[in-house]
């Protein structure tokens, strides 16, 4: 589960191990998604509309992916290795 706030602030509770951590960013988080089996988190890491991945198991970055030309507004996984982004107009 992911939850953001106000704060910069993603939480991701990993609810089977009964844990939970969050990650800062240096910018308003407008959206998040996550994978179908939970092991990815995305969210828009900064001003630029780039989408930030991590590992929710190991906390790593995965990678950034920018080229959005308008403010994010969902992240969507469709399936454990693929990642959409619409850009609603």
């Amino acid at each position: 589960m992911l939850i953001v706030g106000k704060d910069r602030k993603m939480f991701i509770y990993a609810l089977k191990q009964n844990s939970s951590y969050f990650v800062t960013s240096g910018f308003l988080i407008y959206s998040v998604g996550v994978s179908p089996n939970g092991s990815y988190a995305a969210y828009a890491s900064d001003e630029e509309n780039n989408v930030k991945v991590i590992d929710t198991q190991t906390k790593a970055s995965i990678g950034v992916f920018g080229g959005n030309a308008m403010t994010i507004s969902k992240i969507l996984f469709i399936n454990e290795n693929d990642i959409y982004s619409p850009i609603v107009v």
